[in-house]
Order: C-alpha cells, then structure tokens, then sequence
C-alpha cells in the first residue's frame, strides 16, 4: 500500500534521461544483490486504472508528459507512466521504440499524446464497431443467396 511519502502533487516527477539512468543503476545494483523477496505491483496503479485521489492531481502541466512510475515495483524497471485528463495510468517501456526511438524523441512523445487521447479511444471503438456492422450485412447478403439456391432444387 502506498505511505505517506507518496501522498501529494510533488511526487509527480518528469520521466528524463536522468531518470532513465537513475533506473539502470538499481537494475544493476539488484543484479549483484542476493535475491530477496519479490515486489508485486500495487493493485490501486495498474495501467488503464484511475489514479487514487490518494495519490492527489497531478499539475496540468505534467499531464501527457511521461512521468517518473509511482509504483515501487517498477522502481527498477524499465519504465515509465503517462496520465491523461481523465487521471488514467498509462504505463509504457523506456527501451526503444522500434530500435530508433528513444523514450526522449519527439515522435515517440507525439505517439504516446495520441494515443492517451481520448477521442483516439473513441475513434478506435467506432471503427471497431463499423467493422462488425458490415461483416454483419456481408454475411447476411451470403446467408440469403445460399438458402435460394438451395430451394431451387427443393
């Protein structure tokens, strides 16, 4: 569970590239660690949640920018998360995107503002339901000449 250190809109800090190297450094401090018990991600951050009002708003000016995770779990992990308006966790890796991409290109950043919106969310379930209205008339239009066919020779 969270403790009072996570509580407040300080926490919320820009995912940079010191960020980045900060990260790999537990990484490779764990790796020669003996193994000890295992974290498990916080139910209350999982990506596509709403962010716990326990955790308080972050600044409008953090939100759609990649954020530091709040989640200890993936302190060493390669990492981090985005929130949109809506105060939902998006959690995406810090390795390259399509072995070009950093975390820190511009593109990338524009792809992950796309993508947090919410009227691409909308866009993508209307095409999906788009989708299954004329598989739905195509299959009806087959359907139908199959059964006359048949008839005929009845």
């Amino acid at each position: 569970m969270a403790t009072m250190s996570l509580l407040g809109a300080d926490n919320f800090r820009r995912f940079t590239p010191e960020s980045l190297v900060a990260i790999k450094k537990r990484i490779a401090a764990k790796r020669d660690l003996p193994p000890a018990e295992k974290l498990r991600p916080q139910l209350d951050l999982q990506a596509c949640q709403n962010l716990p009002a326990l955790y308080g708003s972050p600044p409008v000016e953090l939100i759609g920018e990649p954020l530091e995770d709040l989640d200890p779990y993936y302190h060493d992990h390669k990492t981090f998360m985005v929130l949109n308006k809506g105060k939902t966790i998006f959690r995406f890796t810090a390795t390259r995107a399509l072995y070009i991409f950093s975390p820190f290109h511009r593109i990338r950043r524009m792809a992950i503002k796309v993508l947090i919106h919410s009227l691409f969310t909308l866009f993508i379930m209307l095409t999906i339901l788009t989708n299954c209205v004329f598989m739905a008339l195509s299959d009806s239009s087959q359907t139908n000449s199959k059964e006359t066919s048949s008839s005929k020779y009845v």
